[in-house]
């Protein structure tokens, strides 16, 4: 149910960048609205069961990186295979989180690498890993983040039209902003630039809720709120925003690079900025193939739950997936 809820909130978000950022593809890419053909390539995303993805987001405040976070994946669904890589760096080199996701033969394996100081103050590394079997036919599952199941279709069309809407009317007048800017007989790019003029006011008194809220809920459990939230005051505001995407000739996001940036008066009396940038690249629509991950290597604290037997298990596999290890864990009911 986790990873179900965390695919769909991806999803979503995803679509909600139309409006936060931001009908059919005429044939001369030029001449067709921006903000349609966006909107088209976004939705197009949810569903997809084959393609590559390469998904960036990096923090920084003042100019100094506060964290980045990269996820790569390669999804081959009709073939019952996937690849879901995720990184996270944070302001040094003490802390570092690594997963791995890989699903095949209807088995899926993940490892998990955390790097973190211990109370010591010294560098500290482990690495674990999870395994468990599933149906092939199982309607709540579903590989790739991007893909639905069966039974997650019909809500995720509500979703899909609440969200469209809400985008419609949120974006307003700002649609006219995306702008055509290049393009050929494969692929054409599109960009939008805000200043803070220009930012929808409902944009920056969200933030200003937001942020009052994590301040009163400081005070009311007796800890100070996080540096971000020092650093940008109660009242922030997006002093700018820019997007580009590209798109290639059958109307398919191939690209999005955006960035915005936040100001305020911090709790030490003067200006502060976060900006954040985010990247997303798609390629392989369709041709995607998933390359067959070792199971021998999974790491020696590896936890197996085989779902038929419901029973956890401390495993060992060979390349093909075979246990060559197994000790009974806890019982699961």
């Amino acid at each position: 149910m986790k990873k179900k809820n965390k695919k769909i909130a991806m999803i979503v978000c995803m679509v909600t960048g139309v409006c936060l950022l931001g009908g059919a593809v005429a044939a001369n890419y030029s001449t067709a609205n921006g903000y349609d053909v966006y909107k088209k390539a976004v939705k197009g995303l949810v569903g997809r069961d084959n393609y590559t993805m390469d998904v960036s987001l990096k923090l920084a405040l003042d100019g100094n990186t506060l964290s980045e976070t990269h996820t790569y994946e390669q999804a081959d669904a009709p073939n019952g295979m996937s690849c879901l890589l995720e990184e996270n760096k944070g302001i040094s080199d003490d802390y570092y989180y690594r997963s791995e996701d890989h699903n095949q033969d209807n088995i899926n394996y993940m490892v998990y690498t955390n790097t973190y100081k211990n109370e010591d103050g010294e560098k500290e590394t482990n690495t674990h890993g999870n395994a468990w079997n599933y149906a092939a036919d199982d309607p709540d599952r579903s590989l790739g983040s991007l893909n639905i199941s069966r039974n997650e279709d019909e809500t995720m069309k509500k979703v899909m039209r609440v969200v469209e809407l809400a985008a419609d009317t949120f974006v307003g007048d700002l649609k006219n902003n995306i702008v055509y800017v290049s393009g050929d007989d494969t692929q054409s790019t599109y960009e939008i630039n805000l200043d803070y003029i220009q930012i929808p006011e409902i944009v920056n008194a969200g933030l200003s809720a937001i942020f009052s809220m994590e301040y009163g809920t400081a005070q009311q459990n007796g800890y100070e709120p996080s540096n971000e939230f020092q650093m940008l005051g109660k009242d922030p505001i997006v002093r700018s925003a820019s997007m580009t995407f590209t798109v290639d000739n059958e109307g398919r996001l191939l690209a999005n690079h955006g960035t915005a940036s936040m100001v305020g008066i911090g709790m030490d009396g003067t200006e502060h900025e976060l900006t954040i940038e985010a990247n997303l690249e798609m390629s392989n629509y369709g041709t995607t193939t998933v390359e067959r991950f070792d199971p021998s290597t999974m790491p020696e604290d590896t936890s197996y739950y085989d779902r038929d037997a419901q029973q956890s298990y401390h495993v060992q596999f060979d390349s093909d997936g075979n246990i060559v290890y197994k000790e009974a864990a806890e019982s699961v009911g």
